[in-house]
C-alpha cells in the first residue's frame, strides 16, 4: 500500500507541475489497480518542435497558397507616425535618405497591406552603424504573435572583408604564415529574412491575413538602421535544361581558357570562424615541405551549415565555362557534403543547390555536373563573384524524422517511469502492455524509420562503402528491436533505450549533429574549358623527395 501511494504521488506530481500531457495510468501493484488509459496524448514532449518553420510550413501549405508576386517595398518614412518612440533621421549613405533607428530592445512596428490571405516573403533594408563582431538578431511578430520558433531570435546575415597581413608581419619568427585579418562590412542591404543555418533554401514564409498586417521588428543584441520594408512573392530557380535554353546565342570560343582561384584567397565570409589553413601535400597550392603556408579554404571551419566564403574572379573571354574544385572530403566520412553555388549573388539553376560532394580521402578534381555530363556555364568577360555556401537543406526532412523519434523515446521513457516508480529492476512483473498496448508497434516503426534513413544517407554519398559516422541509426534500430523482444522488461533498460550514451535516444543525437556538419577543403577552382587539370596529388617520387 505503500508503495501504491508513492506512485500516486509521483504521478500526480507529474501531471500538476511537469507540464506533461498525462491521461491517466493504469498501475498495478498486488491486488489494486489504478484507472486505465492509453498513451495516446500522454507525455507529448515534441509539441514545442511542432512551431518549427518546417512543420508550420508544411502545415500551412495544407491550407493557404504561396502566393505569386512582384516585389513591393515602403519607404520607412512612411511609418514614422506609427511609431513616435524610435529616432528617424536623415542619412545621405541611403538612397531614400529617411532612416529608422532602432536601438537595442526597441521594436519598430509598421503594417502592410495585402489583397490576399497566402504566404508571403517579408524583408528590409537595413546596416549596423558600428563595427560588430557577432551577429544582429532581431525579433519579428506578426499582428502580435511569433509564427514559428525561428522568428524569437532572428539571426541577420552580415559579411566580413579578409585583410591579408602585410609582408613585414605576414609570417611569424619560425617563418610560418598567420591567418589573415577579418573587419565587419557595414553597408546597406536588402535582406529578405531566412535560415541562417541554411537548413531551408528560399526565404521563409510568412502567413498574412487579406486587410492590414502588423509587423513588429525588435532589435535583440545590436542597434540597427532599418530604411525600406519589402514584400514579395515566392520565386523557384530554374533547371538547368532552361539555363541553357535561356543564354546568349553568341557565345564566343573558350577553349584553352583557364582561370586558377586559390581557396586561401576568399575575400568576403558571413562567419568569423571561416578560415583558410595549412594542408602538406606536395601538390597543392602553394606549398611548402618545411614551414607552414596558407594554402586551402579550411573545411572544418566552414562545416557548420549557413556559412559561407565568396571568391572574385575574371574571365577574359565572354563563352561557356566548365567549374571544378579541388576538394578533399575526409572528415564526417560517408555524409556528402552539401554546398549552395552562387554566381553573382545567384544560384544558376536549382542542380545547384544543395550540390554534394561525396567523401574521399585524396584530393580530387570535382567538375560541376551530373550523369548526363559536365555543367556550362555562361560567362560575361568581365569580373565575377563564385560563393560556397553550406547547407543541410539535402538532410531536413530527414533531422525532423530523427527529432521526432527522439521525442517520442522520451516521452514513452518518462510513462515508463510513472508507470513503474522509477523501479529500474527485474524483481517486479511490471505488464506494461497493458498500459502501452501498441509499444512494440511503435519500436518496430521507429526501427524501420531508422534503417531507412540510414540507407537513404549511405545512397547519396558513393565515395565510402557505407555512412560509417552516421551507422549509429543502424545501432539504434538493433537495440529498438532487442527491447522490443521484451517490452514489460523496457523499465530495466532504460539506460539502452533513453539514457546515457550509448542509449538508442543519444545514438540518433549524434547522427543528428553529423547530418548538420557540412565539411569541405578547397585548395583551388578552375574556372576553363577544353583544358587538362593539374593532378591533385602529388608523385610518389616527389612525396620521397620530400621526406
Amino acid at each position: 500500500m505503500k508503495k501504491l501511494s508513492i506512485l500516486f504521488l509521483l504521478i500526480t506530481g507529474l501531471f500538476l507541475f511537469g507540464g506533461l500531457k498525462i491521461s491517466a495510468v493504469s498501475v498495478s501493484v498486488g491486488d489494486v489497480t489504478t484507472e486505465e488509459a492509453s498513451i495516446d496524448d500522454s507525455f507529448d514532449l515534441s509539441a514545442f518542435r511542432n512551431n518549427t518553420y518546417y512543420r508550420t510550413l508544411n502545415t500551412w501549405l495544407q491550407t493557404y497558397r504561396v502566393i505569386s508576386k512582384d516585389e513591393e517595398s515602403f519607404a520607412i518614412s512612411t511609418f514614422e507616425a506609427q511609431n513616435p518612440d524610435i529616432t528617424f533621421l536623415q542619412d545621405s549613405t541611403y538612397d531614400q535618405n529617411t532612416v529608422a533607428v532602432l536601438s537595442e530592445d526597441e521594436t519598430l512596428t509598421y503594417n502592410i497591406t495585402v489583397e490576399e490571405t497566402g504566404l508571403y516573403q517579408l524583408g528590409i533594408d537595413f546596416y549596423l552603424p558600428e563595427t560588430f563582431y557577432t551577429i544582429p538578431t532581431v525579433q519579428i511578430l506578426v499582428n502580435g504573435e511569433s509564427q514559428y520558433n525561428e522568428l524569437d531570435e532572428l539571426e541577420l546575415e552580415v559579411l566580413w572583408e579578409v585583410v591579408p597581413l602585410e609582408e613585414s608581419v605576414r609570417y611569424n619568427r619560425y617563418g610560418n604564415e598567420l591567418l589573415p585579418g577579418s573587419i565587419s562590412i557595414s553597408k546597406w542591404t536588402t535582406y529578405y529574412f531566412d535560415d541562417y543555418n541554411a537548413t531551408i533554401l528560399e526565404p521563409y514564409q510568412f502567413l498574412l491575413e487579406e486587410g492590414s498586417n502588423e509587423i513588429s521588428i525588435t532589435a535583440l543584441n545590436l542597434d540597427l538602421y532599418i530604411g525600406n520594408v519589402s514584400i514579395k512573392g515566392s520565386t523557384s530557380n530554374i533547371d538547368y535544361s532552361t539555363y541553357t535554353q535561356n543564354q546568349a546565342d553568341d557565345a564566343l570560343d573558350t577553349s584553352g581558357q583557364l582561370v586558377t582561384i586559390q581557396g586561401e584567397s576568399y575575400v568576403y565570409k558571413n562567419d568569423l570562424e571561416v578560415k583558410s589553413s595549412y594542408y602538406k601535400e606536395s601538390a597543392m597550392t602553394p606549398y611548402s615541405y618545411k614551414n607552414t603556408v596558407l594554402n586551402q579554404l579550411d573545411g572544418s571551419s566552414m562545416s557548420r551549415a549557413g556559412t559561407a566564403a565568396t571568391f572574385t574572379f575574371e574571365v577574359a573571354v565572354s563563352g561557356y565555362y566548365n567549374i571544378a574544385f579541388k576538394a578533399l572530403k575526409s572528415s564526417n566520412m560517408g555524409v556528402a557534403a552539401g554546398k549552395n553555388i552562387y554566381i553573382d549573388g545567384e544560384i544558376p539553376f536549382t542542380e545547384l543547390e544543395g550540390y554534394l560532394f561525396e567523401s574521399s580521402r585524396k584530393w580530387q578534381n570535382v567538375t560541376l555536373g551530373n550523369s548526363d555530363g559536365d555543367y556550362l556555364f555562361y560567362l560575361e568577360a568581365g569580373t565575377h563573384t563564385l560563393t560556397i555556401e553550406s547547407t543541410a537543406i539535402q538532410y531536413t526532412e530527414y533531422i525532423d524524422q530523427l527529432n521526432s523519434i527522439m521525442d517520442n523515446i522520451s516521452s514513452i521513457s518518462l510513462l515508463v517511469q510513472t508507470i513503474t516508480g522509477g523501479n529500474d529492476t527485474d524483481s517486479v512483473d511490471w505488464d506494461i502492455l497493458k498500459y502501452i498496448p501498441d509499444l512494440v508497434e511503435r519500436l518496430e516503426s521507429y526501427a524501420d524509420t531508422l534503417e531507412s534513413i540510414y540507407d537513404a544517407i549511405d545512397e547519396m554519398d558513393q565515395g565510402t562503402d557505407s555512412a560509417g559516422e552516421v551507422s549509429t541509426l543502424n545501432v539504434a534500430a538493433k537495440q529498438l528491436r532487442r527491447i522490443a523482444e521484451t517490452p514489460n522488461k523496457i523499465g530495466s533498460k532504460l539506460t539502452e533505450f533513453s539514457e546515457g550514451s550509448g542509449s538508442a535516444y543519444q545514438l540518433i543525437g549524434n547522427s543528428i549533429s553529423y547530418l548538420l556538419s557540412q565539411p569541405l577543403s578547397i585548395d583551388c577552382i578552375y574556372i576553363y574549358n577544353d583544358v587538362e587539370l593539374a593532378k591533385p596529388m602529388g608523385s610518389f617520387f616527389v612525396k620521397i623527395w620530400d621526406g
